[in-house]
């Protein structure tokens, strides 16, 4: 097994011994590319994940519990967190436009707010203000506020 590189977080190679909740023993393996495919072997199965879908189950709050066994992983997920947050981003939250609506997700509670852009300038011609959450340069570009 190679010792692996703690400091840095986009060092993701090698094998795991990790324990299921249902006690038994497994082990992860990281390879591909930037160690972006992670396998989950146990007695009876193998398992293939994608950083990406493991990156997007913690966005929801709802990562296997072994993940969190592999420290290389999760320093990995929190790096990108980080790096969300210094651009202003909360990685939990997704705000954004999809065709002629506004949405605001809770990704950890699986919530999504949406209004269509056509009522969203109904109420602003209305006197409303702009709702705190769409409040976002994209969506008041696309209102014509900007």
């Amino acid at each position: 097994m190679p010792t692996p590189n703690f400091d840095d977080p986009h060092h993701l190679r090698g094998e795991f011994r990790v324990k299921l909740t249902d006690g038994h023993e497994a082990s992860v393996d990281i390879e591909g590319r930037d160690g972006l495919i992670i396998m989950l072997h146990t007695s009876t199965a193998k398992q293939i994940y994608s950083f990406v879908d493991l990156l997007q189950r913690a966005r929801a709050n709802a990562l296997p519990a072994w993940v969190q066994q592999v420290p290389q992983i999760m320093a990995r997920i929190e790096a990108v967190f980080e790096k969300e947050r210094a651009g202003g981003k909360d990685p939990f939250f997704h705000v954004g436009i999809s065709g002629d609506e506004v949405f605001h997700e809770d990704l950890r509670r699986g919530v999504r707010h949406a209004r269509t852009l056509k009522d969203l300038r109904e109420a602003l011609a209305h006197g409303q203000k702009l709702p705190a959450v769409y409040d976002t340069p994209a969506i008041r570009a696309a209102l014509g506020l900007e």
